[in-house]
């Protein structure tokens, strides 16, 4: 019997995960867009935002069980507290139904036209059309403005599709994001990156659900965000899939 147990606790110290409660366990979604989580061409799950939970899983020293959401639905999951949380813009029509955990940082929001036309201004954005990821909230005045030509789908490389096939003027969102999708896709040469529009910035945060059991794991969630930026790690993931030139995208 001795034996058994110092054989289960040798277990336990090579795999500590199997110690965990499945209770005890936190539930994020990666938002299912490429970068920010897709499945690559091995078949594995990856991209920015697994890649940061994972980071914070480590410093934290929690159990985080990652999985893939569409983004209309994340918000419908965290207000019915069918998950824990994940990492989104923060955005205060929203705020309501959750905790703020910790931010990753400030993302510039931007409309990016095809040559030749030109966005000086906002008010360059009237008569053409602009396609958006549905559910997005880039900025007070650009959500909120019916008199703009917005088409609205459900992927960032959808959005990017209806540019390279001239189906709209521009595509609006995160700056990072767009950037990603048109080197992907072979689209910078369609537009000028440098000339963007910036509507402003969106800051994403860990967010946590007021559904959520796990509220008492804010604290080390927060330091664990706080470890991973001073340690460098943060800026490691964003290079790594944003490429060297990321401060210059995000100005």
């Amino acid at each position: 019997m001795v034996k058994i147990f110092y054989l289960f606790a040798f277990i336990i110290f090579l795999y500590p995960s199997l110690a965990i409660s499945k209770n005890d366990c936190l539930n994020f979604h990666v938002i299912h867009s490429e970068p920010l989580g897709y499945v690559n061409d091995t078949g594995q799950v990856t991209g920015v935002q697994v890649d940061i939970i994972n980071a914070i899983a480590k410093y934290s020293n929690l159990c985080i069980n990652t999985f893939l959401m569409p983004y209309p639905r994340i918000w419908q999951g965290i207000e019915l507290g069918k998950h824990d949380g994940g990492i989104v813009f923060r955005s205060q029509s929203r705020s309501y139904m959750v905790d703020y955990v910790a931010k990753i940082r400030a993302v510039k929001v931007a409309v990016v036209a095809r040559k030749p036309i030109v966005l000086n201004s906002y008010d360059d954005l009237a008569g053409i059309s602009i396609a958006v990821r549905r559910g997005v909230h880039l900025s007070e005045r650009f959500d909120s403005d019916s008199e703009l030509a917005i088409m609205e789908v459900n992927q960032y490389e959808q959005v990017i599709k209806m540019l390279m096939h001239d189906r709209v003027d521009a595509v609006a969102g995160s700056a990072f994001v767009l950037h990603y999708v048109l080197r992907t896709n072979n689209g910078l040469g369609k537009v000028d990156f440098s000339k963007k529009l910036n509507l402003g910035e969106k800051e994403q945060w860990v967010q946590l659900s007021k559904k959520s059991k796990h509220t008492d794991k804010i604290p080390a969630l927060n330091n664990a965000v706080q470890a991973l930026i001073n340690d460098g790690v943060l800026d490691q993931i964003t290079e790594k899939y944003y490429g060297p030139d990321w401060k210059v995208i995000n100005q």
